[in-house]
């Protein structure tokens, strides 16, 4: 029996506007598939009522345990704090607020879950804008996208991915995992789990799900985020190359150095194109 348990994180959306959530609604069987809690992070300025949560745990008919701070919390804290509430039964899928579960997701995880015992993580296959953007290869700080990619074990080397919608073994998390490095903040979080996974564990599972995901990073235009968003990334990918030999550690911080600046002139260019 696998108890299956999600972790939802929103940002500035609620319950009729989270993708994630309302995706759920219309999971297959999914009062049936061992979809035992739903842990809801909230990390908007404004919390959702008591009586909308209630409506929904409801509908869905699944315990939630909504969690609200008032503040915009890191994720590898969440994350953290949420691996010491989980069992080594459970296992734990973690969901962005805007990733579009497919109706089958259940189903497909539990059949991958009970043939393969000792894998110990099982990725969605995600896209977006008609691309496959995970998993993909990462060697160092750099990274580049599979054209495409097969359902099944695969080694864990040099593989990465976004964190919305992979599923980990409990055991795992509580016994081996240690833990998400909290000084990344936002992104970096899913790269470094998976560069401590690889280093643990020799494989893991692609599961044959294709999830459309959006990219906030690319998807939003505002400057103002734009920037704070690279300045975070740089941080965490920066932070994750404190593993490696200090020639590495030079080498992504020249490789960071430039693509910043190449972020920085377009937003300009673009700046002065609109003022024109």
């Amino acid at each position: 029996m696998n108890n299956i348990v999600f972790l939802i994180v929103l940002y500035k959306k609620n319950i009729e506007t989270s993708e994630t959530l309302q995706s759920i609604i219309n999971l297959d069987n999914h009062r049936f598939e061992n979809l035992t809690k739903i842990y809801l992070y909230d990390n908007s300025t404004e919390h959702i009522k008591k009586n909308n949560i209630l409506e929904y745990q409801n509908k869905i008919n699944i315990p939630i345990e909504y969690i609200y701070n008032g503040y915009n919390r890191s994720l590898s804290s969440i994350y953290n704090d949420t691996i010491t509430k989980i069992s080594i039964n459970d296992i734990l899928v973690i969901w962005d607020h805007d990733s579009i579960i497919p109706k089958n997701y259940l189903n497909i995880l539990n059949i991958a879950l009970n043939k393969n015992p000792n894998v110990d993580l099982f990725l969605p296959q995600i896209y977006f804008d008609n691309n496959l953007v995970s998993p993909s290869k990462n060697i160092y700080f750099t990274g580049s996208y599979f054209k495409e990619i097969n359902s099944g074990i695969i080694k864990s080397k040099n593989i990465s991915a976004i964190n919305s919608g992979m599923a980990i073994r409990g055991n795992f998390l509580k016994n081996e995992f240690s833990g998400y490095n909290e000084d990344i903040c936002f992104y970096g979080t899913d790269n470094d789990f998976m560069f401590k996974y690889s280093h643990l564990k020799e494989f893991l599972y692609v599961l044959d799900i294709k999830i459309i995901h959006e990219l906030n990073y690319y998807a939003n235009s505002n400057q103002v985020d734009i920037k704070r968003r690279l300045k975070d990334m740089k941080n965490g990918a920066l932070k994750l190359m404190k593993n490696y030999p200090i020639y590495i550690r030079i080498l992504a911080q020249i490789y960071w150095f430039l693509y910043s600046a190449k972020i920085y002139i377009c937003l300009s260019i673009k700046a002065l194109k609109s003022n024109n």
